[in-house]
């Protein structure tokens, strides 16, 4: 009857479409996930921030720790009922369980099997992230350490180290944009340590800008590669999570307590051999920190990280200076 080949036709179709969720999901990602994942995350995390909005501390990140892993099984749940579903249409509609039995408990095995696959890749890129973040938490205390950083590279190793240094952190963030954006789970998973991976995203971003802003000639041929790496990273995640940062006045988010003429300073003494003036390499330190800075905040923010950076700086940002490179602070 045309009955039965409708419900057949629906309960493929459903089976279909789930298995292509299943296989885009998990092995075909590339930089953008499904609609299962995307769609599903945006509803769990929009749960998940908007009650956390009521607490802080210790029991605002215990709640949002959950908020990845309740994403990740949800999505599998779904997966299972939609495949189990179309397999009980096929089922009616050819009258005969004992094959379409078989292909639903094969089915399921093979799921479970990608959603295994899925999990490990998830952990492995989780954890790439977090341990790159450890190597930085014990040399860093506040945002304003980029120089700190730079000047601890210049003083135990050469040019050549900091062209290394420079080439592991473009893998480690290039790693972030491509695993980010094609399990956007994992944006949301929580920090393991008192430093954010954004945080060390922008220390590490900053001493590459401070390089290329005080010696542009000098500075490693991987310098460039890893802010451009770094400013397409921090695009592309708020593009993800819808985030469009305002302009800010000046982008110091986190640097308002130090002046520039103290980073020339310790960037000199560590053995930077300088070659813009102060007003010029502010200027070029500000031109290449405006394109990630703000972002990174705004990621923050929406994440609820805790002291991340202060508010953003718009009319109660005072230039305290009249010459040289400005020296800015709250009012």
């Amino acid at each position: 009857m045309l009955w039965h080949w409708i419900f057949a036709v629906i309960g493929v179709a459903v089976v279909v479409t789930t298995w292509l969720s299943v296989l885009r999901t998990v092995f075909t990602p590339r930089f953008r996930s499904s609609l299962v994942a995307r769609k599903g995350l945006a509803l769990t995390s929009l749960v998940f921030l908007t009650v956390a909005r009521g607490f802080s501390g210790p029991r605002r990140e215990r709640l949002l720790d959950l908020c990845a892993p309740v994403t990740l099984f949800l999505m599998a749940a779904f997966w299972l009922a939609s495949a189990e579903a179309g397999f009980v249409i096929l089922d009616r509609a050819t009258g005969s369980s004992a094959p379409v039995e078989g292909l639903a408990w094969g089915s399921v095995a093979l799921m479970l099997t990608a959603f295994t696959c899925h999990l490990v890749r998830f952990t492995d890129a989780y954890s790439r992230r977090e341990r790159m973040v450890a190597m930085l938490d014990g040399e860093v205390a506040k945002p304003s350490d980029a120089e700190e950083v730079l000047a601890a590279n210049l003083r135990t190793g050469s040019r050549g180290q900091l062209n290394d240094s420079f080439a592991e952190w473009a893998g480690w963030i290039s790693d972030i944009r491509c695993t980010h954006i094609g399990y956007p789970a994992l944006i949301y998973m929580r920090k393991t340590s008192k430093l954010s991976w954004i945080r060390a995203a922008v220390i590490a971003l900053d001493a590459a800008a401070l390089t290329l802003a005080l010696a542009p000639d000098w500075a490693p041929p991987q310098t460039r590669a890893f802010l451009n790496t770094g400013i397409r990273c921090m695009r592309e995640l708020c593009r993800e999570l819808g985030v469009v940062p305002l302009r800010a006045v000046a982008s110091l988010q986190g640097r308002e307590e130090i002046g520039f003429d103290e980073t020339v300073r310790l960037a000199q003494d560590a053995g930077l051999p300088t070659q813009a003036g102060d007003r010029e390499a502010w200027e070029a330190f500000q031109q290449f920190r405006a394109q990630y800075a703000p972002h990174a905040t705004w990621l923050a923010e929406r994440l609820l990280y805790e002291n991340h950076y202060p508010a953003f700086l718009d009319d109660e940002v005072e230039n305290t200076v009249t010459e040289g490179p400005p020296t800015w602070r709250l009012r």
